[in-house]
């Protein structure tokens, strides 16, 4: 099986990492691509790649730690910790509702109206979203999607929200709370949350294709993550992420088992649920975390099998990269 990834991996001229391991045993391990095309700069074992929407799960996690610190719970609601400012807004929105997408909130971001993730435009540039707060004036003030509970929407403004209510809450920006508060206990030193002008050297710039050329995706993207997306990650700190959360290092087992919760089915054909900051996939009687990301230059998967020690990281520095031979990667068991 994974020789016919490798096939597969080579023909599609794959820019990227893939790491896959099961019970510590390495069953793949390809850095392959560049990491700077302008510097012919090659992507190795270390580099650290922008995991778009796999942030979110970074958030979740460290709103968990201050619901560990008793200074809210999971029903907490978001108003009464911040007012977005937004009377269109039901004030009875709950943490729990925004970690599972079932808030019913206006999202800033709704992807179902962006089919070309390569050309978003905002109606502020993006080298002035900097903070969560930054965001506000994108979040529109229109009428409720639906009753907060209700049902399952993708929402990328809920987790803004979140990191804006992780940083009222600890006194903190949202970049130091997840680099110092989160990560560093963990020791993770290189993953995190960076702006795009204090990049770590060892970045993996991401990259857009305009017909035969490739452009940086910089000016594409927010100046520094805002809660839903744009943290950096290296495969090898990936796996002490999962590691820590499924061995309760960074969440108690109950509040651990509440993130694993299948709260509410995203895809039925593919019994794909949401638990908090995390997808489940269903397989058999079990359910399979993961976390996956998209974005102009940035195309994202990882997954833990705690049954197995079975590990997944999959990151291309392009669009569609790792998209293209996803499902060769799926087929790999661990």
């Amino acid at each position: 099986m994974t020789d016919k990834l490798m096939k597969v991996v080579l023909e599609a001229d794959f820019s990227g990492r893939i790491l896959i391991r099961n019970n510590e045993k390495t069953l793949f391990d390809y850095s392959g691509g560049f990491a700077d095309r302008t510097m012919k700069k090659l992507i190795g074992r270390d580099t650290l790649f922008g995991i778009a929407s796999g942030t979110k799960f970074l958030t979740a996690l460290a709103l968990g730690k201050l619901i560990e610190e008793h200074k809210i719970s999971l029903d907490t609601k978001a108003f009464s910790i911040f007012d977005p400012g937004k009377v269109s807004y039901d004030k009875e929105i709950t943490l729990r509702q925004l970690l599972n997408h079932t808030s019913g909130m206006p999202d800033y971001l709704d992807e179902s109206l962006f089919p070309d993730m390569d050309n978003i435009e905002l109606t502020i540039s993006n080298d002035r979203l900097i903070s969560p707060k930054d965001y506000l004036p994108l979040f529109p003030d229109t009428p409720m999607v639906h009753t907060p509970g209700e049902r399952f929407i993708y929402n990328n403004g809920a987790f803004v929200y979140l990191a804006i209510i992780i940083e009222e809450l600890s006194g903190m920006s949202y970049k130091d709370y997840i680099n110092h508060q989160l990560m560093k206990p963990l020791g993770i030193e290189r993953s995190g949350v960076y702006s795009f002008a204090e990049l770590p050297s060892d970045c993996a710039i991401g990259y857009i294709q305009d017909g035969k050329n490739w452009i940086s995706n910089i000016s594409k993207l927010p100046y520094q993550a805002g809660g839903d997306g744009g943290a950096w990650m290296s495969a090898e700190d990936m796996c002490v992420i999962w590691k820590s959360f499924l061995n309760g290092r960074i969440l108690s087992s109950k509040l651990t088992e509440e993130f694993l919760t299948p709260y509410i089915i995203a895809n039925k054909e593919r019994e794909i649920y949401y638990g908090l900051g995390l997808w489940l996939q269903k397989i058999k009687e079990a359910y399979l975390p993961y976390i996956v990301g998209s974005d102009a230059g940035i195309s994202f998967k990882s997954s833990y099998n705690s049954a197995t020690n079975g590990y997944k990281f999959a990151v291309s520095n392009t669009s569609e990269g790792l998209f293209e031979i996803i499902n060769e990667i799926n087929q790999v068991e661990v």
